[in-house]
């Protein structure tokens, strides 16, 4: 199996895996190798913070022409991953080989599983399970998606502002600052609250995957009640937070916003949730971990001059946080007009745009 990941996030990931127990974890770019059956397979989509979705690899074969694609794809098992009636399709890509058109891959690949399970593809409005197939250097590796929609849609975020923050990068820079709830946690400008949802999940150790359904569950082989199991088995490790985490925003639409989405996670008590700007903020305890992802981008350049911003919250920061950690999450030229001493922990996309996580003592 695979696990995909945001780049930047693979050894969050590879922990995570460790941390379910699972074997053979090997960390590359763009994702995790590890192997296991149904049970590992279910863990993984249920419990995995920081993944973009959970592959399973089924073939891999030297190809240098159509023939050979069509021949070798068609002795795939694709009876084990889709039911007759099922939509599906093939996303290919290829790099350094022969085979270069995608389109046509793919359309050799439809034929294959198309012949293989004995019917037509079919253009019915169910479930649609995903093939991916990727040429490189004349070798194709083929792989089934097991999770469907990505698993940063974890299924509680029904309200939402602008630019919001993916849930699994969120979770990812909480495990780069390695913040597991034992200490206080603060989003000033918490947006659709992604943060501090985030943070609320994982302190109380509730698995972020309980909430939606995945491709798995059409697949002729899926087994209800080894998936009902390990849902009950997340419930009896529900804990309740070992720390406060609190968020604000001035909008009044994102402080809803977050109330309704905590609300849908039932880490609604877990969160003090407020209105309010970041110059009317004080320290709520000694010592905390300070998230932020303040505006960047179309959002800051369209209200703001976006240096004189960035180095007012710099001045707040170090008059009212002292003693408190700062998780900084924005491209790097404005940072820089924070006037803090940040030292850059990694750097990501989000939106298109680059932004860099940066930690600082305050």
């Amino acid at each position: 199996m695979f696990a995909v990941t945001q780049p930047g996030l693979e050894n969050i990931c590879a922990r995570n895996l460790v941390e379910l127990g699972i074997e053979n974890v090997k960390p590359l770019e763009g994702g995790i190798e590890f192997q296991g059956g149904l049970q590992e397979l279910y863990q993984a989509n249920l419990w995995l913070r920081a993944a973009s979705r959970i592959l399973v690899r089924v073939g891999t074969f030297k190809c240098r022409d159509f023939p050979t694609l069509y021949k070798k794809a068609l002795q795939i098992p694709w009876g084990r991953f889709i039911r007759p009636g099922t939509r599906f399709r093939v996303q290919a890509s290829s790099h350094s080989s022969r085979l270069l058109h995608s389109d046509r891959i793919s359309e050799t690949i439809e034929a294959a599983i198309s012949h293989s399970l004995g019917i037509s593809q079919t253009t019915s409005n169910g479930p649609q399970q995903t093939v991916l197939a990727r040429l490189d250097q004349n070798h194709c590796l083929l792989s089934v998606d097991s999770s469907g929609d990505l698993l940063h849609r974890r299924g509680y975020r029904e309200s939402a502002v602008a630019a919001p923050l993916r849930e699994t990068l969120a979770a990812g820079i909480l495990g780069m600052l390695n913040w597991h709830g034992e200490m206080p946690l603060l989003d000033p400008m918490c947006g659709s609250g992604t943060f501090p949802i985030e943070a609320a999940l994982l302190a109380t150790n509730r698995p972020p995957g309980a909430r939606r359904s995945f491709a798995f569950m059409n697949w002729p082989h899926y087994r209800p009640g080894l998936w009902n199991s390990l849902l009950e088995a997340s419930t009896r490790q529900i804990r309740g937070p070992a720390s406060s985490i609190f968020a604000s925003d001035r909008d009044p639409r994102a402080v809803e916003a977050t109330r309704h989405n905590a609300g849908n996670t039932q880490v609604g008590e877990e969160i003090d949730i407020r209105q309010a700007s970041l110059s009317e903020l004080e320290a709520p305890a000694e010592t905390g971990l300070i998230l932020c992802n303040p505006p960047y981008g179309k959002r800051i350049y369209e209200e703001n001059d976006p240096i004189t911003f960035y180095r007012e919250m710099g001045k707040i920061y170090r008059r009212n946080f002292r003693g408190w950690i700062l998780g900084l999450v924005c491209p790097p030229e404005l940072a820089k007009a924070t006037g803090l001493p940040l030292e850059k922990i990694a750097g990501f996309r989000n939106g298109g745009i680059k932004i860099q996580l940066f930690r600082v003592l305050l």
